[in-house]
């Protein structure tokens, strides 16, 4: 699921990144972008914005449940109770999510969540645009 290794792209020449190394730069440079671009979202999660995402994500939907907080056994459980359908298991357990952190609760922590679980995930993502 996870890779060690990344492929650099920002060099001419083809060469391989250890993971720990390109997020201590890629990461703390993408929360500093993010600190300046997303005070819009820094606002509660509405019910439009969770289905939204319940419909967007695609392969790093077990990756974003585990970067809002929930462990394997809860999404073990949680995507056996939506019978295996991930709209509906990402759809519940955003629901979870907001429901637990309340105030806390908002699209820029959200958005910040997607991507990261985007960067976790081993497989080329679509990198659409949420908020």
């Amino acid at each position: 699921m996870y890779e060690n290794e990344l492929n650099c792209e920002s060099c001419a020449e083809l060469h391989t990144v250890e993971r720990a190394e390109a997020l201590q730069y890629w990461f703390k440079n993408e929360l500093e972008q993010a600190d300046k671009n997303d005070d819009a979202l820094n606002r509660p999660a509405q019910d439009s914005d969770l289905l939204h995402v319940a419909k967007s994500v695609d392969d790093e939907f077990w990756m974003l449940g585990r970067e809002l907080g929930f462990n394997d056994k809860r999404m073990n459980e949680l995507y056996a109770e939506c019978g295996h359908v991930q709209y509906r298991f990402v759809n519940r357990y955003l629901s979870e999510w907001r429901e637990s952190y309340r105030g806390q609760a908002t699209v820029q922590r959200l958005n910040r969540a997607i991507n990261a679980a985007r960067l976790s995930c081993s497989k080329k993502t679509k990198k659409t645009v949420l908020f």
